[in-house]
């Protein structure tokens, strides 16, 4: 399937291919410059948040330095806001980026990337009395996906993942024989199966940081429920048995994880560091492609946090920006079944791409609304502070 926009020299094309959109730009029948667009449904709390990400642009060196990655780009955020013919319009985007190109076009830094890493690994290094980590079978993909769930219920940024998409699908490859991929599950003396550690082999971001950094184990994913420290067993078994067939051993595992959750809640009981990687532009970014469907898909989430701060008032706020503006409405009894109530809101002015920081969190809300061209009053970031607090937005490796 495809349609085109008309640009100033040549057309770009909508490509639909398994449900994501590959954008081209076309020179003489030669694709000069493309990307692709990737649906997914993030997690922000309880909230369940359509957005797309874009990957993939690049411009074939014969064609660069001429603005066709721009074209590109530009043409990729209206085909968001609008939606594509298979799927609704999008209300933010995430990429992961440089910094000298992606501002142009709305996108910021949306957060630091998260790492815990396990040190002093011992190379007699065993499990629990009674607890057993053994190779991913097939039959284990179900209590699998039951532990990813359970532990991005509440995440913020956590990709939710069908269950016959392709994230799955590669985990159960490495049941296969003679997979470059592995993934370890942890069983409890009772048989039941409690954690799961995947390396996430094939993966591009996982295997940029086992490429760049071949001394360590890169882990993608680590999950558990209940007290993790029997899946931080199992990974330190893990790093053992590949050191011992290494002239150097293994200097540490990292984890892909943000600082909250089990996992991270039983590193904070080992020898261990919690690593946070902060970057002034680039890396994970994001922008809001519609205010008002953003305020709508945030209110399951808003609603619990007015709830949990028993906030009883009456409220609204205008968020101005400059691709649109929304009102969001606050009642005793929680947020008003419309956006638009009467009264005369308070206006928020901000850019799009900090209201995109303060749904997902990404940075102390009182730091973010002071740096404003025009800071809210106190009362107002008072209550900005409660309905945006700062979390810890984490996507998974194998999702990026």
């Amino acid at each position: 399937m495809s349609e085109s926009v008309a640009g100033a020299e040549t057309p770009i094309l909508f490509l639909s291919d398994g449900g994501s959109t590959r954008v081209e730009l076309k020179i003489e029948d030669r694709i000069a410059s493309h990307l692709w667009i990737r649906p997914y449904t993030l997690c922000i709390g309880a909230a369940r948040v359509r957005m797309d990400g874009i990957g993939g642009l690049e411009t074939e060196p014969e064609y660069r330095q001429r603005g066709y990655s721009r074209r590109v780009m530009e043409a990729a955020v209206r085909y968001m806001q609008a939606g594509g013919r298979d799927a609704p319009p999008a209300v933010l985007s995430m990429l992961h980026g440089i910094g000298d190109f992606y501002p142009k076009f709305g996108y910021a830094t949306a957060g630091a990337d998260y790492y815990v890493a396990l040190t002093h690994l011992p190379l007699n290094a065993t499990m629990p009395s009674g607890w057993r980590a053994r190779p991913f079978q097939h039959s284990d993909l179900d209590a699998v996906r039951r532990l990813y769930e359970q532990n991005t219920a509440r995440a913020v940024g956590a990709a939710v993942r069908p269950e016959d998409g392709k994230v799955w699908g590669a985990l159960a490859k490495t049941a296969e024989p003679n997979s470059e991929d592995a993934c370890r599950v942890v069983e409890a003396p009772s048989g039941q199966l409690v954690a799961y550690a995947w390396q996430g082999r094939k993966f591009w971001y996982t295997d940029m940081l086992q490429r760049d950094c071949p001394d360590i184990l890169v882990l993608a994913e680590v999950m558990a429920s209940g007290p993790a420290d029997a899946a931080l067993a199992g990974c330190r078994v893990w790093a053992a048995e590949v050191s011992r067939t290494r002239a150097k051993p293994l200097e540490k595992v990292w984890l892909s994880l943000p600082p909250e959750g089990p996992v991270a809640a039983a590193a904070l009981r080992q020898t261990a560091t919690f690593e946070q990687y902060t970057f002034a532009c680039g890396s994970s970014m994001a922008r809001v492609l519609d205010v008002a469907r953003l305020l709508d898909a945030l209110r399951p989430e808003l609603a619990r946090r007015l709830q949990a701060a028993r906030r009883s008032e009456r409220f609204a706020l205008r968020f101005v920006t400059e691709i649109g503006e929304a009102t969001l409405a606050v009642t005793p009894d929680g947020l008003a079944g419309e956006l638009s109530p009467a009264g005369d809101p308070t206006v928020v002015r901000l850019p799009q791409s900090d209201l995109a920081r303060l749904a997902l969190g990404a940075f102390p809300p009182e730091d973010l609304l002071a740096r404003l061209e025009t800071p809210p009053d106190a009362p107002t970031t008072e209550r900005l502070c409660t309905l945006f607090p700062q979390r810890h937005p984490h996507m998974w490796l194998p999702d990026r």
